[in-house]
């Protein structure tokens, strides 16, 4: 008779354990799930933030870049015209200083003027003399203007060979298919609007990258100029190759927006586990 009071009273303390654990499973899986329902919520809130101020940046480039795609457009009607009348090279070279006047005004020291290539000869308002081994039907400012066949295009940016600092050509073929006006502008101004955006603390890093990989700015200014296709860095390729595929590697931590037709990709890199999956 003990012996089963015994057992029973073993059997009871057996089960009041075995509920007592299986309460505080129950307990830790709620208190699990209640966390990373509250992180999800607390990470989205973070990106959808970041991807409003990704947006906002992306179209502070567009508004800054929208100036130097009007100059070459407005210049470029303005030599049509001269060309259609006979006007002569010295002519159409004072039309041009004119010209890039009034949108210096407008963009102050960030650009070079207004150039081109018109009747054979290289014609510049801000009076630069090409050295004597400038090739101007090889520079990328005139070939990818004629690959264009007259729309107005972006050129990759590019160490300019009058300044030696990195810029960005807006250019276009004229309708004789021979001549080209073209505009170079300092990316020193998109670099600051990039670097601006690491005054918040939950950024750690910001970059602006063109189509073909090349950093155009980055809130680590040594970065600017390097090519993130083919400079053997795995993390570089990995963050080219999440712009480039269709299966981004880096959707969940990051967020591009584009930059109207310039294939510029603004990049806000928030959490740190994003540089750890390329090593």
């Amino acid at each position: 008779m003990k012996n089963k009071q015994y057992n029973d009273k073993n059997s009871n303390v057996i089960k009041d354990y075995l509920i007592l654990i299986l309460i505080a499973a129950i307990g830790m899986v709620i208190t699990i799930n209640v966390f990373f329902r509250i992180y999800y919520v607390s990470r989205q809130s973070i990106i959808n933030m970041w991807s409003s101020k990704t947006i906002v940046l992306s179209q502070d480039i567009e508004h800054y870049l929208e100036i130097p795609r009007d100059a070459v457009l407005f210049a470029s009607e303005g030599v049509e015209d001269l060309l259609d009348e006979g006007a002569s090279n010295e002519e159409i070279h004072q039309y041009l200083i004119y010209e890039a006047s009034i949108y210096t005004d407008v963009i102050e020291s960030n650009n070079t003027g207004i150039y081109g290539y018109i009747n054979g000869e290289y014609l510049d308002s801000s009076g630069w003399i090409p050295p004597e081994d400038f090739n101007v039907l090889k520079r990328p400012w005139y070939t990818n203007a004629v690959e264009a066949g007259g729309e107005i295009v972006f050129v990759e940016p590019y160490v300019n060979v009058q300044t030696g600092t990195y810029m960005m050509s807006v250019s276009k073929l004229l309708k004789d298919k021979k001549s080209v006006l073209s505009m170079d502008i300092h990316l020193d101004t998109i670099q600051e609007m990039n670097v601006k955006m690491l005054e918040f603390k939950e950024l750690e890093m910001s970059m602006v990258i063109d189509k073909d990989g090349t950093i155009v700015a980055h809130s680590d200014p040594k970065q600017v100029g390097t090519n993130y296709s083919n400079d053997g860095e795995a993390y570089h390729k990995n963050i080219y190759d999440g712009l480039t595929f269709d299966n981004n590697p880096l959707q969940n931590d990051n967020f591009a927006e584009g930059c109207f037709s310039l294939n510029l990709y603004i990049l806000e890199h928030i959490v740190q586990e994003c540089s750890n999956r390329a090593n």
